[in-house]
This record gives C-alpha cells, structure tokens and sequence, in this order.
C-alpha cells in the first residue's frame, strides 16, 4: 500500500495540537484548547455540520447554503444563478 505524503506543514500543526492536547485535563481546559486552535488558524464553522472547517471550504459552502435556505424558504433562488 503507498504510504500518503504528509507535509513538514502538516506535521507541524498535529503536533502543535497534539501538544496542547496532553495538557488538559478538564472539559473547560479542552472548550479553551478548541477555540484557541480554532483562532490560531483562522477556522470557520461549516454552515451545514458546524463543524470547524477551511475558509476556503467555509466560501464554498456557504454560497450552497444560503441557495438552499433560499429555496426552503421562498421556493426560488434568484441571487446565485
């Protein structure tokens, strides 16, 4: 099996992360670990899991879902042809 590729990048941030993972030891300690990570690397919420996400990911989704509101609620969707 052909092993995938990880980035010097890649490696830098699983280990940042993982780094500050081995120091919490609440429930508090994990939600201020989640949110420092989550500004640390300019994450945004997806708007259809709201599950942290890419921007680049966050713009392409949130186009599908502002379309998709727009169609539950109006029926039509005449902003993003």
């Amino acid at each position: 099996m052909k092993q995938k590729r990880i980035s010097y990048a890649q490696q830098f941030v699983a280990v940042d992360i993982l780094e500050e993972l081995l120091f919490c030891e609440t429930v508090e300690d994990y939600a201020k670990l989640y949110k420092k990570i989550f500004e640390k690397y300019s994450l945004c919420e997806d708007p259809f899991t709201l599950m942290p996400c890419t921007t680049k990911d966050y713009e392409i989704n949130s186009i599908e879902y502002d379309k998709s509101i727009m169609l539950e609620k109006y029926g039509h969707c005449d902003i993003f042809k």
